[in-house]
């Protein structure tokens, strides 16, 4: 009959030799499309990229036992151990040609010029997301003949996945290796062979030691046993699980050997999840996953997503096959969907498996067509499949080569004087501030650098630039020590992301003379403005009173943020300053009396709603906030402070450094500065012993 398919689908057989060449010559084209603007932001290097980092930090202070220790393990340490490897061949090879080879002069030119340490970096990641593409077509080929291509191309312009893959990401690495184990486990569970079973085992271990969301690749392995072997593949499935972890624990042997900061880390990590990202709205990340794939699927892609839920029931000689493949799609994409934080990368495991359901389902669709039309169909389906995810994709790529920070960099460079102040929101410029300058000439490792990296970095131009300190998640808590002698957590502000009030502090744009918004941030703020009125407060002063000397438009969203220079002039300047002179106590005023008042409850002390006591001293209940002082203004304040006393402009210095010592009476940059501006011993110094 015309409505039924011609006959029934034959068992799955390997990849042909002429279609994984088909296969290899995306990935190649996938390679070249990724490395294309690679190196668009250098020498800037915007990314957080915090494998790298932390590899470079570990190589340039290597040495004696703790030498392999990252410090975090925020992320498994794979990734970092790769990243360390490259930087060491670098460094050997440099050495080789007469260029920086020793950690120290790496460590400088990071600071100067990173692009020759980054680009290797990034050319690591590219070749992930090639074999992403490369198995995405590998594994859509063992489903269903004909769909590996057209799943390639798929994943191949996805925009999620190019931007993701040209960038130093562990989610890159984890689902090369995770789509690598599923091959091995889908080729094991056709033709058997415990080389590739052992090397699916291994492939999910080296994903876990990527990032920990790997192991979930073990669900549609457990399946795959038991549907093969049965019983016996019940029993299978525990010493595959122990394979795994013990491969997991070679790459990331840390989480065994200090698991306090295992623990540690993690909670951290969980509590800033549980947040959302800057506060994410939405009670779940959902819409934003299915705004995402609709970008990365096509709407075609997307809608067919639904008919291949009937896959395993159509495609029987690989219907196994299929559901294991669906479990691995939703053990990666159901965590993300129901989550509060959710952000474009932790898409990339999910966008190849869904591209590889989509082109199987289009060329299944097809099948139940007349056969006269049924190729056309099929030929129009995959058109309509991959069209628009390219058109996207390609746009995406040509708008990323026009990085607005780095415009806005150069805008800087040209119009900034040396002795302004510029206060940047984060998501915008990245400039050589003062403070980390001279935290470089401090380290023993410039003392240690090339001369000729010495005498160029002393050269460099630099700012003084300071960034605002921004809380995207996690809790606010002060620590509060009881009547009876326990330790309580009490927050201070409803949700993370509500402490940004307390920086948002008009006095404090009032001591800039140039002020820099990133729409990554504003954004954000004002789609509240109720609830972030106070921050929404101070970007109406800057729109009303300063001038507008720049605004950096990126060409496509996905470009990056839309950045605005605002130079403050006297009458901004005067408008921002209203709320009166800036106090010591300026960073307490914003702090709700609901946390005043348990404080104080706690204690079994007398109401203060005051932030000093009569004898000068701080409140029992700003005396609680130190840790957050610490954790999430320190830097700011020291900073700010710092760069206006180098501009010999003690006088708005003080309240700032004064704030710092009336919780942190040790800290020894407030000290150094108080010591400086007055001329006396900071009165609030702890006597030694």
């Amino acid at each position: 009959m015309a409505n039924e398919p011609r006959a029934e689908a034959a068992p799955v057989a390997p990849v042909r030799p002429g279609v994984r060449g088909a296969l290899f010559l995306v990935a190649l084209g996938a390679a070249l499309l990724r490395g294309w603007n690679i190196a668009a932001d250098l020498p800037d290097f915007l990314e957080e990229a915090a494998p790298f980092r932390t590899a470079l930090e570990m190589w340039t202070r290597a040495g004696g036992a703790d030498a392999w220790n990252p410090h975090s393990l925020v992320h498994p340490s794979l990734t970092i151990y790769l990243h360390l490897l490259l930087l060491k061949l670098g460094g050997w090879f440099a050495g080789l040609g007469g260029a920086a080879c020793s950690p120290a002069d790496a460590w400088v030119l990071a600071a100067l010029d990173p692009t020759s340490l980054v680009l290797p970096a990034r050319g690591l990641h590219v070749l992930c997301g090639a074999a992403t593409v490369f198995l995405a077509g590998v594994i859509a080929e063992r489903l269903r003949p004909g769909a590996g291509v057209p799943a390639a191309l798929l994943a191949t312009f996805s925009p999620t996945l190019l931007a993701t893959s040209r960038l130093i990401y562990t989610d890159t690495v984890m689902t090369a290796l995770a789509l690598a184990a599923l091959e091995r486990m889908l080729a094991w569970h056709e033709r058997g062979g415990g080389v590739r079973l052992a090397a699916a085992v291994v492939l999910i271990g080296l994903a876990a030691g990527a990032k920990y969301p790997g192991a979930v690749a073990l669900v549609p392995l457990v399946w795959l046993l038991v549907h093969r072997r049965g019983a016996r593949g019940t029993l299978l499935a525990l010493p595959s699980v122990l394979g795994a972890a013990a491969v997991f624990l070679l790459t990331t042997p840390y989480a065994l050997l200090d698991p306090a900061q295992l623990r540690w880390d993690l909670a951290q990590h969980g509590l800033h999840v549980a947040g959302g990202h800057l506060g994410q709205a939405a009670a779940a990340a959902l819409p934003f996953v299915l705004e995402r794939l609709w970008l990365d699927l096509g709407p075609l892609g997307v809608a067919l997503l639904v008919p291949a839920i009937a896959l395993p029931a159509v495609r029987r000689g690989a219907r196994a096959d299929i559901v294991a493949v669906w479990l691995f799609l939703l053990a990666f994409l159901v965590p993300v969907a129901t989550s509060r934080y959710a952000l474009g990368h932790y898409l990339v495991p999910v966008i190849p498996t869904a591209a590889v359901l989509a082109a199987v389902t289009a060329l299944e669709l097809a099948c139940w067509a007349p056969r006269w039309w049924s190729r056309p169909l099929a030929a129009l389906l995959l058109a309509a499949l991959v069209a628009p995810v390219a058109f996207h994709g390609l746009g995406e790529t040509i708008a990323k080569t026009d990085v607005p920070q780095v415009r806005a960099h150069r805008w800087l460079e040209e119009h900034i004087g040396t002795r302004d102040i510029v206060l940047l929101e984060p998501w915008g410029p990245r400039l050589p501030t003062l403070d980390e300058r001279l935290t470089t000439l401090d380290d023993p490792r410039f003392a240690a650098a090339s001369p000729e990296l010495r005498r160029r970095y002393l050269a460099r131009r630099w700012f003084h630039a300071v960034e605002l300190p921004l809380k995207v998640g996690g809790r606010v808590a002060g620590g509060v020590i009881a009547a009876d002698g326990r330790r309580h957590e009490v927050d201070v502000f409803p949700s993370a992301l509500d402490a940004n009030c307390v920086t948002y502090d008009p006095r404090l744009f009032a001591l800039a003379d140039f002020v820099v918004t990133s729409s990554a941030v504003r954004g954000r703020f004002e789609r509240e403005p109720a609830r972030y009125a106070d921050i929404c407060h101070v970007y109406h002063l800057l729109d009303r009173t300063a001038t507008v000397v720049a605004r950096v438009v990126p060409p496509s969203p996905a470009a990056g943020p839309t950045l605005i220079v605002y130079r403050i002039g006297p009458g901004a300047r005067t408008a921002l300053a209203v709320p009166g002179p800036l106090e010591p106590t300026w960073w307490t005023e914003r702090i709700p009396d609901e946390y005043r008042r348990a404080v104080t409850g706690l204690g079994d002390a007398p109401w203060e709603a005051d932030a000093l006591q009569p004898n000068g001293t701080a409140s029992p209940w700003v005396q609680s906030l130190a840790g957050v002082y610490q954790d999430h203004l320190l830097t700011f304040a020291d900073r700010l402070a710092l760069n206006r006393v180098d501009l010999g402009r003690c006088d708005a210095a003080q309240p700032l450094v004064e704030g710092t010592l009336l919780v942190l009476p040790d800290d020894p940059v407030a000290v150094s500065l108080y010591e400086r501006c007055t001329g006396t011993r900071a009165r609030w110094v702890r006597p030694g012993p």
